[in-house]
């Protein structure tokens, strides 16, 4: 009833404005450049990245040069000059600073940046602290079978349980990793590569994440389904206890490699509970809102991206992860 209410209201809204005769133009200023500084600082990491680039006025420019100073808990660290290299993903060239220190559960970090571009200097700075990792978590599976929306598929259902860190706010986001390996023993270090879609029917927990609480003022109350995309939630469920999550994820059975009959197969997944910032946590629902088909920006009031970076523009934020690696199909070789 109350979404019927505000979409009435914008229609209305709507021809009123269509029914009066004066127009008045709008046309925004155009704004200073601002250094842009965006990192995902992992705890008991040591190739954390920190991006820095130039605001533009529909898509951030590059800069001539840029650097990086670290301090924790008010101590200098490191100053790292930034170089250009490709992302992760291969498709996108970037300038970054690579940082040797290691972040530790509680540190007060500052990241102190500078950049360049046509002779005019830039700086900014973001502050964050290192959240604390939840305890070492249990799981249980089994395989089932799952309609996703579109089609009956094989699945794989985790029960992933996890306590809250008691006395405090706390935050979280759920990661899924599979991978395949042809050898039945893994080298050392090896981890599944490969981030599962994970399906999260009827968990209450994480549709908290769905923008469907209806008296959380701090997002537009006419969505109240978005697909909890990043699979984030925080800890108003289960305060100072534990719960148990169940989740599922697609599921290849040792049958699909029946050609692969020479070889030993199996597949590994890993579940990684994240410790979040508040400010992560907001910055990652705000994402899923801008990215969802059921944000219409024509009729719907602005999603607020959070910014923590004084000076300039971006987000920095830092995490803990604790996870568990675990088998979860095996396929002997056949003679």
């Amino acid at each position: 009833m109350k979404k019927f209410l505000y979409l009435l209201f914008y229609v209305c809204a709507g021809a009123a404005f269509i029914s009066c005769e004066n127009v008045l133009e709008y046309q925004q200023e155009e704004q200073p450049c601002q250094l842009v500084m965006n990192a995902l600082l992992e705890a008991d990491v040591t190739d954390n990245k920190v991006y820095l680039s130039l605001s533009g006025e529909t898509m951030t420019s590059y800069l001539e040069r840029g650097a990086v100073t670290v301090y924790v808990n008010g101590e200098w660290k490191e100053t790292q000059e930034a170089g250009y290299g490709v992302d992760q993903a291969g498709s996108e060239y970037l300038l970054f600073a690579r940082l040797s220190t290691v972040f530790h559960p509680g540190d007060r970090i500052k990241i102190e940046a500078e950049g360049e571009a046509g002779e005019v200097g830039y700086k900014a700075f973001a502050e964050v602290s290192v959240p604390y990792p939840v305890e070492p978590i249990q799981v249980d599976t089994m395989t089932t079978r799952l309609w996703n929306g579109f089609e009956d598929i094989s699945a794989i259902q985790y029960a992933i349980t996890l306590k809250d860190r008691p006395g405090e706010q706390n935050y979280f986001r759920l990661k899924i990793y599979s991978g395949t390996y042809w050898a039945e023993e893994i080298p050392e270090g090896w981890m599944p590569y490969d981030i599962e879609t994970i399906y999260d029917h009827d968990e209450i927990v994480l549709s908290e994440g769905h923008y469907a609480n209806e008296n959380d003022d701090r997002y537009n109350v006419l969505l109240h389904n978005v697909k909890n995309v990043y699979s984030v939630f925080p800890d108003n469920q289960f305060k100072d206890r534990s719960y148990t999550l169940h989740v599922y994820t697609r599921y290849r059975p040792a049958k699909e490699f029946a050609y692969e009959w020479r070889h030993f197969i199996q597949t590994q997944a890993r579940i990684c509970i994240q410790s979040l910032t508040e400010e992560e946590y907001l910055y990652l629902r705000a994402l899923t809102l801008l990215d969802s088909d059921e944000y219409e920006e024509a009729l719907m009031e602005p999603v607020i991206v959070p910014n923590n970076v004084t000076g300039g523009l971006g987000f920095v934020s830092a995490l803990s992860e604790t996870h568990l690696q675990m088998r979860i199909m095996q396929k002997p070789p056949r003679e």
